[in-house]
């Protein structure tokens, strides 16, 4: 639980000794993140579940920096962990229609399929117009 840590933190008679049981807290962080992202992802509620991850990150740097560990943002397992996580859910988020059209008129450009690339362009905006 966490409370024991922000105990710890408050009354350990060193910040040295607080730290010997503070530095566990980054891997309770993101396991309650990996925890609350997955039950997300099973809802396949991914919007939700990358929310979910990034703010496990944001609450990992802030821990970093809060006990002025600012030398461990780039090393932390935890964060890395939690970051490569995040780039798999995005990956299985289902495309919304527009987003498959502007992977169609990346890929009509790419090839310089340009007839292509124009109806595509024309279909995003017919999508991207409200209807009155």
């Amino acid at each position: 639980n966490l409370r024991v840590f922000e105990f710890v933190a408050e009354y350990a008679e060193t910040d040295e000794l607080a730290w010997s049981l503070l530095q566990f807290a980054p891997q309770l962080l993101m396991m309650r993140t990996r925890a609350r992202g997955t039950a997300a992802v099973k809802r396949k509620r991914f919007s939700e579940a990358v929310r979910v991850v990034e703010e496990g990150i944001d609450e990992l740097e802030a821990f970093y920096r809060d006990n002025d560990r600012d030398d461990l943002l780039e090393t932390s397992g935890e964060i890395s962990s939690l970051r490569s996580w995040l780039e798999e859910v995005r990956q299985r988020k289902p495309l919304t229609p527009l987003e498959k059209l502007q992977r169609a008129l990346d890929e009509a450009i790419s090839i310089e399929d340009y007839e292509r690339a124009a109806q595509v362009r024309d279909q995003m905006r017919r999508l991207q117009t409200p209807k009155s």
